[in-house]
C-alpha cells in the first residue's frame, strides 16, 4: 500500500546556489538506477554537500532509486542538469575545481589531489558506466583523476569508485 505522499522536490540546479559548497558530486549520464540510489545513500551518510546528476540519468523516482537510497532521496542535495557543460562552468566561477573520475594518461591519483588541497572548493564527476565520462564534459574539467589500483582489475563499479572519492573528499 501507500506509505506516505509527499510534492516533488524542487530539484533544477537553476533554483540553488552553488557558492558555499566544498564538496560537490556531479553525476553524467549513469545508466544503472541501484548505482545511483547508492550512490545518493553513500553521499547523505558521508555528509557531501550536493549531487549534480545530468538529465539524462534515471529518474530519481524510480522505485529502484528510492528503495536503494533507503530514505536518503528526501535527505540529500540533490539536482538536475539540464545542460551539465554550461553548470560545471557555473560551478568554477564559485572558485571551485572540478575534476573528472577517468582513465586517462594524464590522470592524476585523487590522493595527490587531495593531499595537495588546502580547503578547496572541489566537484568531481562520475561518468556512464560503459563508457566513462564523455570527452565533452572532461573538456570542461580543469583536471582528470584516477583511484590507484594495484590488483588486476581494469575499473571499479561507478558506485564503488564515487563511494571512495566521496571518502577521500571528506578526509581533507
Amino acid at each position: 500500500g501507500i506509505f506516505c505522499i509527499f510534492n516533488m522536490f524542487e530539484n533544477s540546479i537553476d533554483a540553488v546556489s552553488l557558492s558555499d559548497d566544498k564538496n560537490i558530486l556531479i553525476l553524467s549520464s549513469l545508466q544503472d538506477p541501484g548505482n545511483i540510489g547508492t550512490i545518493l545513500r553513500t553521499s547523505e551518510a558521508l555528509g557531501i554537500d550536493k549531487i549534480i546528476m545530468s538529465s539524462d540519468c534515471p529518474d530519481i523516482y524510480s522505485p529502484k532509486i528510492i528503495r536503494s537510497t533507503m530514505g536518503g532521496i528526501a535527505r540529500v542535495n540533490l539536482y538536475i542538469s539540464k545542460d551539465l557543460s554550461l553548470d560545471i562552468q557555473k560551478i568554477k566561477t564559485y572558485g571551485t575545481k572540478v575534476y573528472a573520475a577517468t582513465l586517462t594518461d594524464d590522470s592524476i591519483p585523487i590522493t595527490k589531489v587531495m593531499n595537495n588541497r588546502r580547503n578547496e572548493k572541489l566537484a568531481v564527476v562520475i561518468g556512464n558506466e560503459g563508457n566513462g565520462v564523455s570527452k565533452d564534459i572532461m573538456s570542461c574539467c580543469d583536471g582528470n583523476i584516477i583511484i590507484p589500483m594495484y590488483g588486476s582489475a581494469e575499473s571499479l563499479n561507478a558506485a564503488v569508485a564515487a563511494s571512495i572519492i566521496m571518502w577521500e573528499m571528506i578526509k581533507n
